[in-house]
């Protein structure tokens, strides 16, 4: 059964001659108790737009949303609305991946996430992470990262600091692989050596690390996996498996 009084917001967005994204439109509407809920007279003839609906539910945000069509205008978009879960052991690490490049003064690393929630309910933190909004997946770096930066979204938008973590707000539900993050960024490197920490706070399958050719790696939770070519250059591969929430992967 639905509860009571949910509310569902329309945005519409659109995308300016500069690549920044708009807001042209902000909207509320009721949610019947059959689930029902509808927005009219919209316009459908804006170029480059979208609209995205959205519920806030127990502190998440479920949402849906597609690109306008003139030539069809009108849209179906159902929000599914899941309760939630604070217990981590629903959350797989299924992969973690870490590309460390050499940079002038500093290493550069990309990392991939790709998480599973293995329950039925969207994962979320126990309390808010910023305002009334709960965060999803924590993420941790090395406490002297900087120019940190996400493939999608960014610190202070979707990705929320707090205390020595990194929080998605983005909802995290039931199903493989239904959670990624990408983020990128700069750790000093004073000489030619530095050692490299981070914590798991999940249970993690594998966790993969490609060093730029040139390069060497030491670790003993990590083995040698052969070489990988990214953008047409060799990287040295090396994979550990199984690591349980609380250990740290260091190299």
């Amino acid at each position: 059964p639905l509860p009571d009084g949910l509310t569902v917001n329309l945005h519409g967005v659109a995308m300016d001659a500069n690549s920044n994204i708009t807001e042209f439109m902000v909207r509320s509407a009721p949610v019947g108790p059959d689930g029902h809920y509808e927005f009219t007279a919209l316009p459908f003839d804006n170029a480059q737009s979208a609209y995205v609906v959205e519920i806030i539910y127990n502190g998440i945000t479920f949402n849906n949303g597609n690109l306008i069509d003139p030539a069809n205008p009108s849209m179906d978009l159902p929000i599914t609305l899941y309760e939630t879960t604070s217990d981590p052991s629903v959350v797989t690490l299924d992969a973690l991946h870490v590309v460390v490049r050499e940079h002038p003064g500093a290493l550069l690393i990309v990392q991939v996430y790709v998480f599973s929630n293995t329950g039925d309910k969207v994962f979320a933190t126990a309390q808010p992470v910023t305002g009334g909004q709960r965060g999803s997946v924590a993420i941790a770096l090395p406490p002297d990262a900087y120019n940190i930066s996400f493939d999608q979204g960014q610190l202070g938008g979707r990705y929320i600091e707090l205390g020595d973590r990194i929080y998605d707000t983005q909802e995290f539900p039931p199903g493989s692989q239904s959670e990624s993050v990408v983020v990128t960024y700069f750790l000093p490197l004073s000489g030619n050596s530095r050692e490299v920490s981070l914590p798991l706070d999940y249970m993690t399958t594998q966790a993969t690390v490609l060093m730029q050719s040139g390069t060497r790696l030491r670790s003993g939770q990590l083995t040698e996996a052969g070489t990988q070519t990214i953008s047409g250059e060799a990287y040295d591969q090396f994979s550990g498996q199984n690591f349980n929430p609380g250990d740290t992967l260091t190299f």
